[in-house]
């Protein structure tokens, strides 16, 4: 049997995260999805069909892996595919109170130090709401996944049973089963519609503890003052990295390999807020106001949105720049994708999610 990396929820697919680098369960061992694109078809803004490889196109391929929402419309993917190792994941859900964050942010340190989290492991840490479990206090929900049966998990899993636990449920399952299993499947909160999900994203070092602790206390006022929050949540996704950094960071244009933990913070509200100007506004300042909490928790280093989570006000720089420190010069990154911009959609066909400037 053969696998391929594909994004987490059930409802994101393969290309279209790619085209963004892309995030998944396999990074440690295949990198991004994009790391793993060997060539693509596309139509491109003159209307003429081009293959798009190391080989063909060299320039648009390089801009293809992780900014190629810009440049045209693939039609089909020629990608790498990995014999499965195992056919069996394993999973464990923990949720803690508030109480435990910074014990948890400790353990979630150690275990991304020097991008050396196992490569067999990827987890989700939530601050969120289950009024099932804390009816009246936010909670931290930790989702770990593991390539491999329980036994061998048993290392990373020590420090969090070690935890006073509110509850704990874990399995095994197919890959396929896993997002559904844990709240991330097609008919998930996640991928469901019907209702506003604003996505605030940042990259992360490492995590800062006092920042964490003044963003959940903030996260727990607001949600608590303004029911139609309260199911938002503030999402800290924690991927092993070894396969990413393999690659060159200057050989695509994706340009984040070098962050450890992907945050977004998440404001969601039913339909009968949707299109409400006065609270999507409100929504949105509260968003900004956790992300900015957490972005002062790394002092001296810029902002950095992943494109695939970027609300659409982010800068250019931030979206597509090196990240890094604080300065106000844009990136080599940058400036080649604006020159790539010109040459191949020169009337700006292609503007409809995070466009790169025309001219």
């Amino acid at each position: 049997m053969r696998a391929v990396d594909t994004g987490s929820c059930g409802c994101v697919g393969y290309v279209g995260p790619g085209l963004g680098g892309g995030y998944g369960r396999y990074m440690g061992f295949s990198g991004l999805i994009s790391d793993n694109f060997i060539s693509l078809n596309m139509v491109l803004a003159d209307g003429s069909s081009v293959v798009v490889s190391p080989s063909s196109n060299a320039d648009l391929w390089w801009a293809m892996q992780g900014a190629g929402h810009n440049f045209g419309i693939v039609t089909s993917v020629h990608s790498k595919i990995y014999k499965r190792t195992t056919d069996s994941w394993f999973f464990a859900s923990y949720v803690y109170s508030g109480n435990e964050l910074e014990k948890l942010f400790d353990i979630a340190n150690s275990i991304s130090k020097n991008g050396l989290q196992p490569k067999e492991l990827t987890y989700y840490m939530y601050f969120t709401r289950i009024p099932d479990v804390s009816p009246t206090e936010p909670i931290i929900n930790i989702n770990l996944f593991w390539i491999g049966p329980p036994s061998s998990a048993s290392p990373v899993l020590a420090p969090f049973n070690a935890l006073p636990v509110l509850s704990v449920t874990n399995n095994s399952l197919p890959l396929p089963e896993i997002s559904a299993a844990t709240g991330l499947g097609s008919n998930g909160p996640a991928c469901q519609t019907g209702a506003n999900h604003l996505s605030f994203p940042n990259g992360l070092i490492e995590f800062n503890k006092t920042a964490g602790r003044q963003t959940f206390n903030l996260y727990r006022d607001i949600t608590a003052s303004v029911s139609e929050l309260n199911a938002s949540s503030i999402n800290f996704e924690g991927y092993a990295v070894q396969g990413m950094r393999r690659v060159d960071p200057g050989s695509t244009a994706f340009g984040h390999r070098e962050e450890n933990v992907l945050l977004d913070v998440t404001m969601s509200y039913p339909a009968t807020k949707m299109r409400n100007k006065t609270f999507d506004d409100e929504a949105i300042r509260y968003g900004k106001q956790l992300l900015q909490l957490l972005q002062e928790g790394q002092p001296g280093r810029k902002r950095t949105a992943y494109v695939n989570y970027a609300f659409g006000d982010e800068t250019v720089e931030e979206v597509y720049g090196d990240g890094g420190a604080e300065d106000d010069v844009e990136s080599l990154r940058v400036r080649r994708l604006r020159e790539l911009k010109k040459k191949y959609d020169p009337k700006g066909k292609f503007v409809w999610y995070e466009p790169l400037p025309v001219g």
